[in-house]
């Protein structure tokens, strides 16, 4: 057994991925449709994306968290509630701030 302070960097230090996009995001979805909520169900792409949004923020790997961002994003471009140069916009904030 490890003591506290000789665990892994990793299991100390829980890191922060997209915060800014995630809020977005999730702005931009309960503005679009109001009774969305986080809800595991892939067959409701609004509120499946908040849930998602919410998972990710738990992540302590950045690339999980890269492609489930990226995933959001596509779905949200399926629904047309963004497009390519607006999904880039919301995220480049991020990734200029080091939270990518």
């Amino acid at each position: 057994m490890l003591l506290p302070f000789i665990q892994p960097l990793k299991e100390r230090i829980k890191m922060v991925f997209y915060p800014n996009s995630r809020d977005k995001l999730k702005e931009i979805i309960k503005e679009e449709y109001p009774n969305s909520y986080p809800k595991k169900d892939i067959d409701d792409v609004p509120s499946y994306c908040l849930w998602m949004l919410d998972e990710l923020g738990e992540f302590d790997d950045s690339k999980k968290a890269a492609r489930w961002l990226g995933w959001v994003l596509g779905r949200l471009e399926s629904i047309e509630l963004l497009d390519n140069e607006r999904s880039r916009e919301i995220v480049r904030k991020d990734v200029e701030k080091g939270f990518d």
